[in-house]
C-alpha cells in the first residue's frame, strides 16, 4: 500500500503534482502528511502558486512553513474545488403564490412573505424543509397611493410605465417585524406588529427627493433619477439597502445607496424608520466622485455591498491603519467592482461616513484586467460541459450532480478571474466576512448566449491594507515585506515585526470559477453549512453553501472545507 512506501518515494510523486493535489495529498494519512510538510517540499509546491516568495523564507523553521503554506492554502481557496455538489431543485412556495409571485424570505428561512396588489400574506413553517402554513394576511392602503404616484411619474397613457415603474421589491428585516416595500422612486417601510397608524403611515422615502452629497462631495455628483431595483435590510435592520437600475445620470445605470443611521442606539423599529429613512448613509456614486476627486479618468462603483462592522474589528486587530487611526463608527468598510479608465478589479474599500467624504482602496482583488503576476494561461471561453448541465424541467424535478473543478480548469488558469467590467454584479458575502461570491451576467463571454453568467469565489480572510489612494494608488507599496522571524529595519515600516504572517500583498486572493450557468440569477447568499455540528461528517467536510434563485429554481453548491 502506499502508505508503506518510503519517504523518499512519496516526497518523488509529491513533486510531480499540481498544488492543489499535493495539498489533498498531503491530508491523507500521517506518513504522507510528513513527507509533504518538509521546508523543501512545501516551497517547491508554492513556486506553482502566482505568489512572490521572499528569499528570508529559507530560514523559516518547519512550523512557520507549514503557518506560511496554510495562509497561502486558505488565501487562494486551494481546497474548494474538491468534488463541489451541486443541485438544482424547485423554490418552495406555498400554494397560492407562483414563481412570479413577488416574495421575500427571513434570514431563517422560518418566515416568508408574499405581495399582490396593496396585501401581504406572511407564512411560516417550522424547519427549512417543512411545508409554509398560512399566517396571517395584512392590508397595505397606503401601497395604491404608491402604485398612483408611479403611474403619475411615468405618465398618464405611457407604455413605458411598465418598463420603468413597475417592477416591485419587498424585503423583511432579520427579526420579521418590518417589511419594506419598493415601487418606483418609492420606498414604504411598515412594522408587522401593526395598528392601524402603522399601517396607514408607514416610514416613506422617494428617490431623488433629496441632493445630499452635492456640497460633501468633489467632482461631478447627480442626485439619482432611478427607480428602485431591490431592497435589502442589512445592519441589524438598522439600514435598508436599495439598488437603483434605470438611471440616466453620469452614474448610469444604477447604484446602490444605503439608509438610515445604525451609528443611534435606538432599537430600528418602525419609530426609527420615520425619523431616519430619509438619511443617506451611503451612496456608491458618491463614493466615486469622492475617490476620483479631479482625476481624468471616471471612477465607478458597481455592486456595492458594505462588510459588517465586525470586519472593521478584526482589521483593527491585524493591522492598525498607516495614519495611526483605527476604523470606527465614522468609517465603514465595503466590497464593489471598481471600473475606470486604468483598471477594472473588485475591491475592498474604507470610506468615511462623515463629511468631506472620503475613500481609500484597502486591497484590489485579482481580475482579469488586474492580475498580481504574468505567465497566466488559458483562455476566457474554457469547456465546462458539467456545468451546463439541463436544468428541471417540472416542478417534480431535482438534480443532484458533483463535479470537480481540477479535472477541467487549471487553477492559475485565466477563466477563473471576473472580469469586473459589467454594469450589474450581484455581490454576495458570507457571515463571517471570509468568503465573496460574485455573479456576473454573460460572463460566459459567449456571444451566442444572451442569458446566464458565471459564479466566482473570492477568499477576503485577513486581507490587510496595500493600495492607498492618491496619486499612486493603484501602485504596489515599496518598502520591506516583513516575515515572521524578523525585525523590520525601519520602524515605521507598516510591515513590522508584530506582523503574524507574510502579509497578503504577496500572496494574492485568487479566485476561481465556480459554475457558468444558463440563466439569469436574480440573487445571490453565501451561508456557512455544519456549524455547531460535530457528528456529521457531511457537515464537515461542506464549508460554505451558494445560493442562488433563478425564477422558480433554487440553485445550490456546496464547497468543501
Amino acid at each position: 500500500m502506499a502508505v508503506y512506501l518510503p519517504l523518499e518515494i512519496v516526497q518523488s510523486i509529491l513533486l510531480h503534482a499540481d498544488v492543489e493535489t499535493y495539498i489533498a495529498a498531503r491530508q491523507t494519512c500521517r506518513s504522507w502528511r510528513c513527507a509533504a510538510s518538509a521546508p523543501y517540499m512545501l516551497k517547491h509546491a508554492l513556486q506553482q502558486v502566482p505568489a512572490s516568495i521572499p528569499p528570508t523564507v529559507n530560514s523559516l523553521s518547519q512550523d512557520e512553513w507549514a503557518r506560511y503554506f496554510a495562509q497561502i492554502t486558505r488565501l487562494n481557496l486551494l481546497s474548494c474545488r474538491h468534488g463541489i455538489q451541486k443541485s438544482v431543485t424547485p423554490v418552495a412556495l406555498p400554494e397560492e403564490c407562483t414563481p412570479t409571485t413577488i416574495v421575500d424570505v427571513s434570514a431563517d428561512g422560518r418566515s416568508l412573505i408574499a405581495l399582490k396588489g396593496g396585501r401581504v400574506t406572511e407564512y411560516e413553517r417550522a424547519t427549512e424543509s417543512s411545508p409554509w402554513e398560512y399566517s396571517r394576511g395584512i392590508t397595505l392602503c397606503s401601497q395604491w397611493t404608491s402604485v398612483c404616484r408611479a403611474l403619475l411619474e411615468g405618465g398618464a397613457g405611457c407604455m413605458s410605465i411598465n418598463q420603468r415603474y413597475a417592477k416591485r421589491s419587498i424585503a423583511i428585516s432579520s427579526k420579521r417585524d418590518l417589511i419594506a416595500i419598493g415601487l418606483g422612486k418609492t420606498i414604504q417601510i411598515y412594522s408587522l406588529h401593526h395598528n392601524d397608524n402603522d399601517l396607514m403611515s408607514p416610514a416613506e422615502y422617494g428617490l431623488g427627493q433629496e441632493d445630499p452629497f452635492t456640497n460633501a462631495t468633489r467632482g461631478t455628483y447627480e442626485d439619482t433619477d432611478g427607480v428602485v431595483d431591490s431592497l435589502e435590510f442589512a445592519d441589524d435592520d438598522a439600514l435598508l439597502r436599495v439598488a437603483v437600475t434605470k438611471e440616466t445620470t453620469v452614474h448610469q445605470p444604477n447604484r446602490v445607496r444605503y439608509l438610515g443611521c445604525p451609528s443611534l442606539t435606538t432599537k430600528p423599529d418602525l419609530e426609527y424608520w420615520r425619523e431616519n429613512i430619509k438619511r443617506v448613509y451611503l451612496d456608491s456614486a458618491a463614493l466615486s466622485v469622492a475617490l476620483a476627486g479631479q482625476d481624468e479618468y471616471r471612477l465607478i462603483f458597481r455592486g456595492l455591498r458594505l462588510l459588517p462592522s465586525s470586519f472593521a474589528a478584526h482589521q483593527q486587530q491585524e493591522q492598525p491603519s498607516q495614519d495611526g487611526q483605527l476604523p470606527g463608527e465614522t468609517t465603514r468598510y465595503f466590497v464593489a467592482s471598481l471600473q475606470s479608465g486604468v483598471i477594472h478589479s473588485y475591491c475592498i474599500g474604507l470610506a468615511t461616513i462623515s463629511t468631506p467624504q472620503t475613500v481609500k482602496i484597502h486591497r484590489l482583488l485579482p481580475s482579469a484586467y488586474f492580475r498580481p503576476s504574468d505567465g497566466i494561461s488559458g483562455s476566457r471561453t474554457a469547456n465546462l460541459p458539467p456545468f451546463n448541465s439541463p436544468f428541471p424541467t417540472s416542478k417534480c424535478e431535482e438534480q443532484h450532480t458533483s463535479y470537480n473543478l481540477l479535472d477541467t480548469i487549471p487553477r492559475w488558469d485565466v477563466t477563473n478571474l471576473p472580469s469586473a467590467t459589467f454594469p450589474s454584479p450581484l455581490l454576495a458575502l458570507s457571515s463571517d466576512s471570509k468568503i465573496l461570491a460574485i455573479y456576473e451576467p454573460s460572463g460566459n463571454y459567449s456571444p451566442t448566449i444572451i442569458s446566464g453568467g458565471s459564479v466566482y469565489i473570492y477568499c477576503i480572510d485577513n486581507c490587510n491594507p496595500v493600495y492607498q489612494p492618491g496619486p499612486q494608488r493603484f501602485k504596489q507599496p515599496t518598502g520591506k515585506t516583513s516575515l515572521p522571524h524578523e525585525r523590520a529595519d525601519n520602524p515605521d515600516d507598516k510591515f513590522s515585526a508584530d506582523t503574524r504572517y507574510p502579509p497578503p500583498d504577496i500572496i494574492p486572493s485568487w479566485p476561481f470559477l465556480l459554475d457558468k450557468v444558463p440563466v439569469d440569477i436574480e440573487d445571490l447568499e453565501v451561508v456557512q453549512s455544519g456549524l455547531g455540528d460535530t457528528t456529521s461528517r457531511t457537515s464537515r467536510r461542506c464549508a460554505y453553501t451558494i445560493n442562488a434563485h433563478s425564477g422558480g429554481q433554487l440553485l445550490q453548491w456546496q464547497l468543501g472545507a
